[in-house]
């Protein structure tokens, strides 16, 4: 069948379902985004994790205690995503 309607179709699902989120990712500096207090916090989570287990990844899901995440931990992790400050490392 004719497939080539379809070739981009992997960038609109990422951008509009942030599949992101389930990627491997890392934390790349970037001291000229100000970050609000809940994203400096979960990024201070991430490197935790990452020393914890000598890790140069994380998963957002390490991120987000059982039973106890909140919209807003899903919201941060997002838009630490959209700043650039996480980053996927593979897909």
């Amino acid at each position: 069948g004719i497939l080539k309607p379809f070739h981009k179709m992997n960038e609109l699902i990422e951008k509009h379902l942030n599949v992101s989120i389930l990627y491997r990712l890392k934390i790349v500096e970037n001291p000229k985004i100000k970050l609000s207090t809940s994203e400096k916090d979960m990024v201070a989570k991430a490197r935790s994790f990452m020393k914890e287990n000598n890790f140069d990844y994380f998963y957002s899901l390490y991120l987000l205690p059982e039973n106890a995440c909140t919209p807003k931990d899903y919201q941060t992790i997002f838009d630490l995503i959209e700043k650039g400050i996480f980053q996927p490392t593979e897909k």
